[in-house]
């Protein structure tokens, strides 16, 4: 009876301390105190849309700890990350055909240690997509040539000399963070944007003089067809629209 009354008493022990080697396991990942969890939803109008990864960025990552945190949202939309240290941090989602209006597309946050916020919810609609073929003076298509899209009030487009965002491969998208967007065409002489938020934009393709040139061999041309930015035609894109052409 006494070896039973003590092994009870062991057990007593293990089960008291459950929570404080959770709690030490929570904090050994390098943190300073308990980690916290951002948790929300990813609609299109209204509906969730799943398999969209959002994206926790911290603004001033420490050697010991990540940079990012990530969570995929499910078939309701609903996302959770968890494992987060207390600090500041930007959140968006990650999604190439849905998109977000630009000052809602990352928020940030300031999270305290064990935290669990709630509600971080981000509404998507469906990108507008334009696409082209690019050829010369005799009809020949124009391979791996750079294609740029800008908002049409953008002050640099008519200065634009390719320098303002990446150029990447035709089926590919430049998400630089800058306003302008580029791609290449492909051996057809085809070029594809999509992903677009709606509103007024503007086309060129080639190098403006400005800067030095990369893979430009034409000088500045805009859609459709001409050399002054001023006589430039203006796409007026809409939610989920493609402009072929």
């Amino acid at each position: 009876m006494k070896f039973l009354a003590h092994q009870s008493t062991v057990w007593i022990i293990i089960l008291a301390c459950a929570p404080l080697f959770s709690a030490h396991a929570q904090t050994a990942a390098g943190s300073k105190g308990p980690l916290a969890s951002v948790s929300g939803k990813i609609t299109v109008k209204e509906k969730g849309l799943a398999d969209v990864i959002v994206v926790l960025t911290r603004q001033n990552p420490s050697q010991s700890s990540a940079s990012t945190y990530r969570a995929r949202t499910d078939q309701d939309g609903k996302y959770r990350i968890t494992n987060v240290p207390a600090g500041s941090y930007s959140v968006s989602p990650e999604t190439a055909v849905y998109v977000c209006p630009a000052e809602l597309k990352r928020r940030a946050l300031i999270i305290g240690g064990g935290e669990n916020i709630e509600d971080i919810d981000f509404d998507l609609v469906r990108g507008a997509v334009v696409t082209g073929k690019i050829t010369d003076s005799d009809g020949r298509p124009l391979i791996e040539e750079s294609v740029t899209i800008l908002p049409a009030a953008d002050p640099n487009m008519q200065s634009y000399s390719g320098e303002s965002s990446r150029v990447i491969n035709s089926n590919m998208q430049s998400y630089s963070g800058g306003s302008s967007r580029s791609v290449v065409t492909d051996d057809r002489g085809v070029y594809r944007f999509y992903g677009l938020l709606p509103g007024k934009y503007r086309l060129a393709v080639g190098y403006s003089g400005g800067g030095r040139p990369r893979i430009f061999r034409f000088s500045q041309t805009f859609y459709p067809s001409v050399t002054d930015v001023n006589k430039a035609t203006i796409l007026d894109l809409s939610e989920g629209s493609e402009t072929n052409g």
